[in-house]
């Protein structure tokens, strides 16, 4: 007769109480390495239109999950101002980032 038993490829006696396992999901990451205007241009609003074009390049051709970026930490407020005015966030500081010893912020901004 039918006495209820689990069939298992371990045996009867080592049927796992529990599996544990994990998945690894790769993120598409776009990622500014460089963002610039000179002395001259500054205040008109080309910063802003090169980063729109290049988050937009990102989020449509790309099909990029997020967009990263590092930017000086104390020297460039002007330019932490302006990321996160277009939505990007400060994730972390990295010490000693440039060659002057002056910290990096990470900062992302999530397009998915």
């Amino acid at each position: 007769g039918g006495g209820g038993e689990r069939s298992s490829p371990f045996g009867r006696d080592n049927v796992p109480d529990s599996i544990q396992y994990s998945r690894r999901v790769q993120l598409s990451e776009g990622k500014i390495m460089s963002i610039c205007v000179r002395k001259d241009l500054r205040g008109q609003g080309l910063g802003r239109k090169m980063l729109d074009a290049v988050v937009e390049a990102f989020d449509e051709q790309v099909k990029a999950d997020f967009v990263s970026l590092r930017v000086r930490k104390f020297t460039n407020p002007t330019a932490v101002e302006l990321y996160q005015k277009i939505g990007f966030n400060i994730d972390a500081a990295v010490e000693n980032y440039y060659r002057d010893g002056e910290a990096a912020l990470i900062m992302t901004r999530n397009l998915r």
